[in-house]
Parts: structure tokens; C-alpha cells; sequence
């Protein structure tokens, strides 16, 4: 069963197959390989991209490495059986695609520009992955540390 989610898409019921917590989850983006460190253990991830362990572009490059890494190809993808997908909105366009069409669940995370974008991505990812709470807690931290510095 498919229910209307916000912004007028369609998503899985909570009864749906993607309702229970992926366990192989495959990171095609930098940003959301550094919310997924941020909400789930390793034992969960299956690979983040090759940039989640460069210190110079990630913020949680420590918690990245030894993980796998993928640049994004298809076979590789595949290849880690993944049971969810998350994308940026311009991560692999052809990789995204032919996940999709094969099944695959995919998430693509809009790019965010301000902090409401930041905590939508925070919830769009933190739902996918069935950690709203954590989610929550991420942003309750964020919006602590900001206050601290205003």
C-alpha cells in the first residue's frame, strides 16, 4: 500500500516491506553519508561513498573509514545487496535509474540550502532508515549548538 507523503509523493505504508529498518544500506552522496553515520551503526551500512573517508570534504570522515566505499557505479552498487539506496538529487543519475528499475528502494535527498533544508534531509534520512528519534535528537542537538553561538 503507497500513501501520500509530503510533498505530494507516493511512499510505503508502514506495513510495506521498507517498513522494517534496512540493514544494507548503500550511500551514493557525501551528505548523506554523513547523516547516515550519524544515525546508524556500521553494522547497518553497507558502503558510503568514496568521499565520506576524505577528511577534507567530510565532517565524519574518522567515523567513515574502513567502511566500504562505492563511487557510485551500478555493479558495485548492486553488488552490496542493498535494501536501501540513499542519493543526492544529482548522485549517479544512471545508477539511480536502473536501481529503481530494478527494484531497488531508492531515496533521493534534495540538496539543502538553508537550515529548514537541513532539517528535512535530517528527517528524510532519519525516516528512511527507521530512526526518526535518533533523527529528532540530531536536529534537538543542532538547533542547541546553534542557539549557543547566536
Amino acid at each position: 500500500m503507497l500513501v501520500l507523503a509530503t510533498g505530494g509523493s507516493l511512499a510505503p505504508a508502514a506495513s510495506d516491506a521498507f517498513a522494517a529498518k534496512p540493514s544494507r544500506i548503500v550511500s551514493l552522496n557525501v551528505c548523506t553519508d554523513q547523516i547516515l553515520l550519524d544515525l546508524v551503526p556500521r553494522e547497518r551500512i553497507a558502503a558510503v561513498s568514496h568521499l565520506a573517508a576524505d577528511p577534507s570534504v567530510s565532517a565524519v570522515s574518522d567515523k567513515a573509514k574502513g567502511l566500504p566505499a562505492t563511487r557510485g557505479e551500478a555493479e558495485v552498487v548492486v553488488g552490496f545487496d542493498p535494501d536501501l539506496v540513499l542519493a543526492g538529487e544529482y548522485s549517479t543519475p544512471a545508477t539511480v535509474d536502473l536501481l529503481e528499475r530494478i527494484g531497488r528502494h531508492v531515496v533521493k535527498v534534495p540538496l539543502a540550502s538553508d537550515l529548514a533544508g537541513i532539517a528535512a534531509t535530517v528527517r528524510e534520512v532519519a525516516a528512511a532508515v527507521g530512526e526518526d528519534a535518533k533523527g529528532e535528537m540530531l536536529l534537538a542537538d543542532m538547533n542547541k549548538r546553534l542557539a549557543a553561538v547566536a
